[in-house]
């Protein structure tokens, strides 16, 4: 069983390494990763900053692009294949492709980021591992989302997601505050069934050099991993009932 898996994984990564869509996430993320070097001057004493801070934003907005494009289109083309194993193997090819995107663009990151003088640790991959988990998320959610409609509805519907997911923090902190009953039992039924992928949201420990507990961040990526585990199952799910339909 897992070496047709790794064999079909291998076959995804290799028409997903040729798609547009593979190169449009890693041109935005490597343009935006580049031009931290034409605007960091501009900032001064805030060049470093500048730099960390338009180095993962390239990165992160590289990986979102690959996992939504991907997420809404490689499962329809593979569906023909009717395997049972065709979940699994578009995972892993999906990771491994995301796997050289971000090991390119961190390069890219590097690269800029110590000419402004960041010095290399094993805290400076934290925010890229939670990229990673980000964007697996995006992408199973995508793959759920393109068994249900369009391709096209299937790319808004997923960045609508993103936006919503790391809004849930503050929508968090609202219920709280809020005094209204209704509220505060629909609130936390909300909280449950969306993800907050703000919590996976480290740039800003990078830029200020400000890191919480080891503890912290292996349970927001296990979450993370959670979520995607959730959508890949339903995913697994819904494409067993339209089949048997």
């Amino acid at each position: 069983m897992w070496s047709q898996v790794y064999s079909l994984s291998h076959q995804t990564f290799a028409s997903l390494s040729h798609k547009k869509i593979y190169f449009v996430g890693l041109s935005i993320g490597s343009l935006l990763t580049l031009l931290s070097l034409l605007l960091g001057p501009l900032g001064f004493e805030e060049e470093k900053r500048l730099s960390i801070n338009f180095g993962l934003a390239g990165a992160q907005v590289g990986a979102i692009f690959l996992a939504v494009l991907a997420g809404a289109s490689i499962l329809k083309e593979e569906l023909e294949n009717q395997s049972a194993f065709i979940f699994l193997s578009t995972f892993f090819g999906f990771v491994l492709s995301l796997s050289v995107t971000l090991g390119i663009l961190s390069g890219f990151f590097y690269l800029t980021s110590f000419m402004t003088g960041l010095e290399w640790s094993l805290k400076t991959l934290i925010p890229f591992a939670a990229i990673f988990v980000e964007a697996l998320v995006l992408f199973t959610f995508a793959l759920l989302v393109s068994l249900l409609t369009s391709t096209l509805l299937t790319v808004g519907l997923s960045f609508c997601f993103f936006l919503t997911t790391h809004w849930m923090q503050t929508f968090d902190n609202l219920v709280k505050e809020n005094p209204t009953p209704v509220i505060k039992i629909l609130g936390p039924i909300v909280s449950l069934i969306i993800p907050n992928l703000e919590t996976l949201n480290w740039k800003s420990h990078l830029t200020y050099n400000e890191w919480n507990e080891p503890s912290v961040y292996f349970l927001s990526l296990a979450y993370g991993l959670l979520w995607a585990i959730i959508f890949l199952g339903l995913s697994v799910i819904v494409f067993n009932k339209k089949d048997l339909t």
